[in-house]
C-alpha cells in the first residue's frame, strides 16, 4: 500500500486487478479497475509493491507484469509504462531514490530496475547478479540517508546494496 498527496491510502493490484483506495479520514471505500499489461487477472502476482514518486503518481512493479503501471490519483486511471521485460517474479517491492527515479528490488531478475518518471524510461541498472539458480533473492528495500538503497534478502544469503549515484552493486 501507499499512502498518497491526498493522503488516501491505496492498496495496490497483485492479483485483483483492482487498486483499492481508503479514505482514512471518512472511512470512504473504493475499488477501481486497473486490469493492465500482458497478464491482467489471468496470472497470479502481476505486481509487488509501489511507490508515491514526486509527479504525485503511483509507480506499481512489476512482478509478473511486462511493464511498471503508472497510477494516477487524480482521475484515478491507469497506464502500462516504459519498456518490457519478460519474465516471471522479475521485481519485489520499489524505492523512491534521491534522484527522483523509481527503484524495482530484483526477485528473479538479475538486475535492478529503475524507471524515471520524468522520461517514462525503464531500465535495468547495476551489476548483474546472476541467477545462480536461486530465486526469489530478495523481497523490499529501503533508503538510508545517503541515498543507498538496500534490498532485504529473502532467499539471498546477503543483502543487496546499491548506489543510484554511481550504479555500483554489491552484496
Amino acid at each position: 500500500a501507499v499512502i498518497g498527496r491526498d493522503g488516501n491510502i491505496y492498496g495496490l493490484p497483485d492479483e485483483s486487478g483492482t487498486v483499492l483506495i481508503i479514505n482514512p479520514h471518512t472511512k470512504e471505500v473504493d475499488v477501481v479497475d486497473v486490469k493492465q499489461g500482458r497478464w491482467g487477472r489471468k496470472k497470479k502476482g502481476s505486481y509487488a509493491g509501489g511507490v508515491l514518486a514526486v509527479n504525485g503518481m503511483i509507480y506499481v512493479i512489476p512482478y509478473n507484469s511486462e511493464q511498471v503501471l503508472r497510477f494516477d490519483p487524480t482521475d484515478r486511471t491507469a497506464t502500462s509504462v516504459g519498456k518490457k521485460f519478460h519474465g516471471e517474479g522479475k521485481w519485489c517491492g520499489g524505492v523512491l531514490g534521491k534522484d527522483g527515479c523509481v527503484y524495482g528490488i530484483p526477485s528473479n531478475a538479475s538486475r535492478i530496475l529503475r524507471f524515471d518518471p520524468t522520461t517514462q524510461i525503464a531500465s535495468l541498472v547495476g551489476d548483474d547478479l546472476g541467477d545462480d539458480d536461486c530465486c526469489f533473492k530478495w523481497a523490499g528495500g529501503a533508503l538510508d540517508s545517503d541515498g543507498i538503497i538496500y534490498g532485504v534478502p529473502c532467499s539471498a544469503k546477503q543483502i543487496l546494496r546499491f548506489d543510484p549515484a554511481t550504479e555500483q552493486t554489491s552484496l
